[in-house]
């Protein structure tokens, strides 16, 4: 800039021959006045420049910074999916602890009810199912406890509907009693007898109570007169409608409860018996 500022000077000192003193320093102030606008834009270019730079510097730093932040997103992400991992492992583990656990505290329990079954029962109940494998489980179950053993009998099993003479199939059944009944004869028989809730109509039966407890005296009267059973081991109960296994509301509910119960119950233990002094 500044050269051409010299040319242009020596070009009006040759030409100032030629023109006046006042144009030719009019002349001179526009040429200054023009310099000094293009060091001013010159200036602000440069400070243009650097603030550029700098905007450009601020933009990698920032992109810099970015990327480190994206890395430390997916190194977090991967140590969290890591922990999540190692949570869902040590989860598995916990439940295979507790079903191991659960498992060891019931084999436990088996062995503890084992060790405490009544030895008397447990032979008794063994009888019970090989001499009557032949029926169904529907025609008689089996709940056994340290306590006794539960014999369900179907109605259909022993008595035709609302009699009380027992079948064939029946007769035959207590029949099959009695003989495990002689094979142990410490055993006491309770005969329960049991209902649904259609109400009775027979002139010699007077409701479902009436009902059950005489059935329930059937079998014992069968027990005691046609097989020897000692009438002191036999005892009669009657819940006629009134303990029921199902509801009364549908024909197989109602079959379910008509049913006869013949609980086999083993002598006390001897520390349980407590002779009382005259």
């Amino acid at each position: 800039m500044r050269c051409k500022f010299l040319i242009v000077a020596s070009l009006f000192v040759g030409l100032s021959s030629c023109v006046s003193k006042k144009k030719y320093v009019a002349a001179l102030r526009l040429h200054q006045n023009w310099e000094d606008r293009a060091n001013a834009l010159a200036d602000e270019l440069s400070q243009e420049r650097e603030v550029q730079a700098d905007l450009r510097r601020q933009v990698a730093d920032v992109d810099y910074r970015f990327n480190q932040l994206r890395m430390d997103s997916i190194q977090r992400q991967a140590a969290v999916n890591t922990c999540l991992e190692n949570l869902q492992r040590s989860n598995h583990k916990m439940e295979t602890l507790r079903l191991t656990l659960d498992s060891l505290a019931m084999r436990e329990i088996a062995v503890e009810v084992e060790q405490t079954a009544n030895p008397l029962l447990s032979k008794m109940e063994s009888t019970l199912k090989k001499r009557f494998r032949q029926y169904s489980d529907s025609e008689i179950s089996y709940t056994t406890t340290n306590e006794k053993i539960k014999m369900i009998f179907s109605d259909s099993l022993l008595f035709q509907r609302a009699s009380l003479k027992l079948n064939s199939r029946g007769l035959r059944s207590i029949g099959t009693l009695s003989l495990v009944l002689e094979k142990y004869p410490q055993i006491q028989v309770v005969v329960v007898g049991h209902t649904d809730d259609v109400p009775i109509r027979r002139k010699n039966i007077r409701d479902n109570w009436d009902l059950s407890a005489l059935r329930a005296s059937t079998i014992v009267r069968i027990l005691h007169r046609d097989f020897n059973i000692d009438a002191h081991r036999l005892t009669i109960q009657s819940q006629g409608q009134f303990d029921n296994l199902a509801s009364n509301n549908s024909p197989s509910g109602r079959a379910s409860n008509r049913r006869t119960e013949i609980i086999l119950n083993p002598p006390p233990p001897k520390d349980k018996v407590r002779t009382l002094s005259p």
